[in-house]
């Protein structure tokens, strides 16, 4: 933690002394302010203000009590002798990261950095949030996403985009094409073409239509939603001022956890989806 200065030093502010060098050859001991303080179970003094008729400069002065309309008691300190006392904060350590998984670049793994599925160390092969850990073992396989996509959430087809994410194109009743080919050069109003699922081969125009149906097909080809991405933010309250502000974005509930501003007031963890 810096050294403080004189600039640093909030009136009424609550100070952890740790050594007193105002004189040569004075120690923390000799400090009545410090001494009434440890009497009442104190961990800490209070900066008071300076005392202007002190020599040639002003002269801090930090007392086991703050009385705003009383500030003429007080011990002297140099502020290089204290450092700001942090608060408890009862409701940052209340708050308890995930027990069992977190994200680490994107992956889920275990906090020892196991793999959920194998109870092996993860060797960074694991699937994206969202599908289960594979971890590359011949007897876990299966990527897919652990909770299914409505198809009400589905997206209307678009070439360009699938041709960019083809493992993105999908039924409009969900069910996977098992290929599908865009012939760019061939003059026809149908120039994809899909193999069904029942391994039949079928047309369609780019817009993802069936065939020359004019309805809606459960045939038709749609899109997958983009993949979103959580964010948390922590909301935080300055511990003089009462200012409420936040800090992050973080990409775990970890990191936030980690970040929280010490010793300002944690008032919520707020998470979103981009």
């Amino acid at each position: 933690m810096k050294r403080l200065t004189a600039k640093d030093l909030i009136i009424g502010g609550k100070y952890v002394p740790h050594s007193k060098s105002w004189y040569e050859d004075e120690t923390l001991e000799d400090s009545v302010a410090w001494r009434k303080a440890q009497a009442n179970g104190q961990p800490y003094l209070y900066y008071v203000g300076v005392d202007e008729d002190w020599g040639h400069s002003p002269t801090p002065m930090f007392w086991h009590e703050y009385i705003e309309d009383d500030k003429d008691s007080g011990d002297y300190f140099l502020p290089s002798d204290v450092t700001p006392y942090i608060e408890p904060n009862t409701e940052a350590k209340q708050y308890e990261a995930p027990a069992t998984l977190f994200e680490s670049n994107e992956r889920l793994i275990n906090k020892d950095g196991t793999c959920p599925v194998t109870g092996e160390h993860c060797d960074d092969e694991c699937c994206l949030i969202g599908a289960e850990c594979n971890a590359s073992s011949d007897d876990v396989q299966d990527c897919s996403p652990t909770q299914p996509i409505d198809p009400k959430d589905f997206v209307p087809f678009n070439l360009e985009e699938a041709l960019k994410s083809p493992e993105r194109v999908v039924h409009r009743n969900g069910e996977r094409p098992l290929e599908w080919f865009y012939f760019k050069n061939c003059i026809t109003r149908w120039p994809v073409v899909v193999v069904l699922p029942s391994g039949e081969l079928s047309a369609y125009d780019v817009e993802g239509n069936y065939q020359i149906s004019k309805t809606t097909n459960s045939l038709d080809l749609m899109l997958l939603p983009l993949p979103k991405t959580t964010y948390w933010i922590n909301a935080m309250e300055e511990e003089f001022s009462g200012v409420v502000y936040i800090t992050g974005p973080w990409r775990s509930e970890l990191e936030a956890f980690q970040q929280m501003a010490v010793p300002d007031k944690f008032v919520k963890l707020i998470t979103f989806e981009i």
